[in-house]
């Protein structure tokens, strides 16, 4: 029987606004602004705009600390007429120079 080989879509670094229902999977930087225990989720701002990221594991959920700057792998999920993230990994991002970033991301897209 050959072996199924299970490709993924690449993450797309993204700014929160240009996230759309068409994307499959994004990475995005973003400082953490808030933490819900009761949903396992946090919001993230980019220093645009906010979005909802559910954390389903708790390893994640506890990696991610109101405050910290981090950049998280996820999944665009519809919700509610938008969109919201369910991550599949989360990385501190404390050491990044938010502006080169900002400056690369800007070149990147143009």
């Amino acid at each position: 029987m050959a072996e199924q080989k299970f490709e993924r879509a690449p993450a797309k670094d993204r700014k929160i606004k240009h996230i759309t229902s068409n994307d499959t999977r994004v990475r995005v930087v973003g400082v953490v602004v808030k933490k819900e225990q009761s949903s396992s989720s946090i919001v993230l701002n980019d220093g645009e705009e906010n979005i909802v990221v559910v954390l389903p594991e708790d390893a994640m959920f506890s990696k991610a600390n109101v405050g910290a700057m981090v950049s998280v792998f996820a999944t665009v999920l519809p919700y509610e007429g938008g969109v919201e993230l369910k991550a599949e990994a989360i990385q501190d991002a404390s050491g990044l120079d938010k502006d080169l970033y900002t400056k690369m991301y800007t070149i990147l897209t143009s």
